[in-house]
C-alpha cells in the first residue's frame, strides 16, 4: 500500500507543480486559431512566452497569484497478456504568494479520486484494486489527506500527512521546487530555454515536427498539436539506433495557452490519447488518455484549522 500512496501521490504532487499542463473544457480552449507563418505572427507568440508578467507583477508587496484546474486521466498497459488499468480525477484550487525569501508560499485545496486495477498474473492469486480517495490539501513542507487509502484487502482512513521530501527526495521544501525568481519561472517565462525570437521559436517547432496554430484577437491563444512526424521522431530518439520495439498509434497531444493583452496567464489545458504497439514480450500495449486545464483565478485555497492533528505517515 506505500507504493501504491507514492505513487498516486506523486503524481498528485506533479500534477499540483504541472502549472501549464492543463485549462477549458475537455482539454481545449475555444478560439478562432490560424496556422503561424509570417515572421510577424512568429515573433508574436515568441513574444508572449517570454512575458514577464506571465504571474502578475512578483514584485508586489501582496503579490498572489491562484490557479483552478482539473485533472481526468485513464491509463492501460497489458503486460503478460493481462491488463493494468488506472484513472483518476483531480480538482484543485492552487496559489502561490509572495513570502520573506525568494520562494513563494504555497497552498492547496483540492480533492483526489484514483484508482488502480493489478490482474492475478499468476494461477492463485487475486486481482488487487487500489484507490485513493478523500480531501486533499498541500503547503510548503506537507501533503494532507482527509480520505481513505486502500489497496486489496488493507485500508487506511482518517486524516494524515506526509513530508514531501519522502515523494521527491531531499528536495528541501516544495517552495523549493517552485522557486519564482524571473530567471528560474517555468519555460513560458523568461528562463535560458526561453526564445529570442520568432525565427528561434519556428527553428524548435521545425526540429520537434510540432504545429502551431494561434489566434490574437483576444490576447494571445496558442495551440501547440503533436503530428504524425513529431511521434516519429520521438520514436528515434527513444531507440537511439536500436531495434524498433514500438509504434505509436493514432496519437493526440494538444497543449493549448492562453494570455491577456497584457502577457499575463488566462488559462492553459492538454488534450491528450497515446498508443503505443509493442512488440516486446512482457509488455505488448499501452494507452494513457485525458485532459487537464487550469485557469487563473481570485479565488483562494481554505486550509483546515485542525491540520496539527494529522497523523504522520511513511510512505517511503
Amino acid at each position: 500500500m506505500k507504493k501504491f500512496a507514492a505513487l498516486i501521490l506523486s503524481c498528485l504532487l506533479v500534477a499540483s507543480l504541472a502549472l501549464f499542463v492543463g485549462c477549458g473544457n475537455n482539454g481545449t480552449i475555444s478560439g478562432n486559431y490560424k496556422d503561424v507563418t509570417s515572421d510577424e505572427d512568429w515573433n508574436k507568440a515568441a513574444a508572449a512566452l517570454n512575458s514577464q508578467t506571465i504571474f502578475g507583477d512578483q514584485t508586489e508587496e501582496n503579490w498572489k497569484f491562484g490557479f483552478d484546474y482539473n485533472v481526468d486521466f485513464a491509463f492501460s498497459l497489458k503486460m503478460k497478456g493481462e491488463k493494468v488499468t488506472a484513472d483518476g480525477n483531480l480538482d484543485y484550487l492552487l496559489s502561490l504568494a509572495k513570502s520573506e525569501t525568494d520562494m513563494p508560499d504555497i497552498a492547496g485545496e483540492g480533492r483526489a479520486d484514483c484508482s488502480l486495477t493489478l490482474p492475478a498474473f499468476t494461477e492463485g492469486n487475486k486481482p488487487t484494486n487500489s484507490s485513493i480517495n478523500g480531501n486533499i490539501y498541500i503547503d510548503n513542507e506537507k501533503f494532507y489527506i482527509d480520505g481513505a487509502i486502500s489497496e486489496g484487502e488493507n485500508k487506511i482512513s482518517g486524516k494524515y500527512y506526509f513530508d514531501i521530501s519522502q515523494i521527491f527526495g531531499d528536495v528541501g521544501n516544495l517552495g523549493g521546487i517552485l522557486s519564482f525568481p524571473a530567471e528560474q519561472l517555468p519555460v513560458v517565462q523568461n528562463t535560458s530555454h526561453s526564445v529570442a525570437d520568432g525565427n528561434a521559436l519556428k527553428a524548435e517547432f521545425d526540429e520537434m515536427k510540432l504545429k502551431l496554430e494561434a489566434d490574437f484577437s483576444e490576447g494571445t491563444k496558442l495551440k501547440i498539436t503533436a503530428t504524425d512526424k513529431t511521434f516519429d521522431l520521438l520514436t528515434k530518439k527513444i531507440i537511439s539506433g536500436g531495434m524498433r520495439s514500438f509504434d505509436f498509434e493514432n496519437c493526440i497531444f494538444e497543449i493549448y495557452l492562453h494570455l491577456d493583452k497584457n502577457g499575463t496567464y488566462v488559462a492553459s489545458a492538454i488534450n491528450f490519447n497515446i498508443n503505443l504497439n509493442s512488440y516486446a514480450t512482457l509488455i505488448t500495449e499501452f494507452t494513457l488518455k485525458g485532459s487537464a486545464s487550469i485557469k487563473a483565478t481570485a479565488e483562494m485555497p481554505v486550509l483546515p484549522e485542525d491540520l496539527d492533528t494529522y497523523k504522520a505517515i511513511t510512505i517511503a
